[in-house]
């Protein structure tokens, strides 16, 4: 499972979770491998890494992905104790980027990878794995990562209809080249 997160991580296109009741475990290990969090307001929606319970741990990424989304010490709290928390205290600890309404959490979380859908696909893929090397590499190693990366963007066909669309002040037309 900790191989298939990471390549949902790691792959060229953003996914986004939508949570509407009971999220633990490996569902919600999955969930922190999405790059978009949405979930309802609603007090079926509880969280939580219980595997310390039945004596192991998270053991698909979430002690990597949680503390890098949230504070060392609330993923520990979590991680630790197994202890249940609701979409507000996710929210609360950046771990979710929205609580809707019960109703909404699908066509928001559709919402959301609507709008990313729309990007240019290889600035979003060259972006994805920037923030991602921020992570893991020193920021000097990091920055020269980034600017690389964003210096071969200029070669290619979605720069320059993203530039042209632009000053022609119209959605442009990305076709990932």
């Amino acid at each position: 499972m900790s191989e298939l997160f990471r390549k949902l991580e790691t792959c060229g296109k953003p996914w986004v979770s939508a949570i509407n009741g009971t999220c633990m475990g490996g569902a919600f290990e999955l969930s922190l491998a999405c790059h978009g969090r949405v979930a309802a307001d609603s007090d079926k929606v509880k969280m939580a890494l219980p595997e310390v319970k039945v004596g192991i741990f998270p053991g698909a990424g979430a002690t990597q992905r949680m503390p890098r989304n949230t504070s060392i010490c609330l993923a520990k709290q979590y991680i630790f104790t197994g202890d249940f928390f609701d979409a507000n205290t996710a929210l609360n600890m950046g771990l979710i980027n929205m609580v809707v309404p019960a109703d909404e959490v699908m066509d928001q979380a559709k919402k959301m990878a609507r709008k990313l859908s729309r990007k240019g696909p290889l600035a979003l893929r060259a972006a994805k794995q920037s923030v991602n090397n921020s992570m893991n590499m020193d920021i000097k190693s990091g920055c020269r990562f980034e600017q690389t990366s964003w210096s071969m963007l200029f070669s290619s066909e979605d720069q320059k209809e993203g530039m042209k669309a632009f000053l022609e002040k119209r959605k442009p037309n990305f076709v990932g080249k």
